[in-house]
């Protein structure tokens, strides 16, 4: 089975969709984050510089797990603990069954998080977890005639 990069945001949408605690999933730039149009929290995956070894490809994401925060920050500390615990779910459901299952393996020895405040269009809190995926792609995956 091949997988492609498509597949991957499809799994993850799928986890998200059925996580009782995670309210909407995108991809993309950081910048495109509107939180104003979504509900939180949420999980959001920005593409990083991943690689190609031979037949493995593996691609990086940058894994923001936010949820929106007050003006007087009184629920910073319950944003970091409840998107740290929803961070940590979503890898770990990707860590349980790997390649049969997903058809890809997410790198179980180095998830970096971090913790950030910011603004987007309204002022959010959470971590970043630099997630790696590896997969095996093979030679040639494009139709010939």
């Amino acid at each position: 089975m091949i997988t492609t990069f498509n597949d991957i945001i499809s799994k993850f949408k799928s986890f998200t969709e059925a996580h009782l605690q995670i309210n909407d999933f995108g991809w993309g730039k950081p910048e495109s984050i509107q939180l104003k149009e979504r509900l939180t929290p949420m999980v959001w995956l920005h593409p990083v510089p991943g690689s190609i070894n031979g037949n493995i490809t593996t691609l990086r994401f940058d894994m923001y797990v936010l949820s929106q925060m007050e003006q007087d920050y009184s629920n910073l500390g319950t944003i970091f603990n409840d998107t740290l615990i929803i961070g940590n779910d979503t890898v770990a459901n990707f860590w349980q069954d790997p390649d049969e299952e997903f058809g890809f393996t997410l790198n179980d020895e180095r998830v970096n998080v971090t913790p950030f405040e910011g603004n987007f269009d309204i002022l959010a809190a959470g971590w970043i977890f630099n997630i790696e995926i590896t997969m095996v792609t093979t030679v040639c995956s494009v139709p010939t005639v």
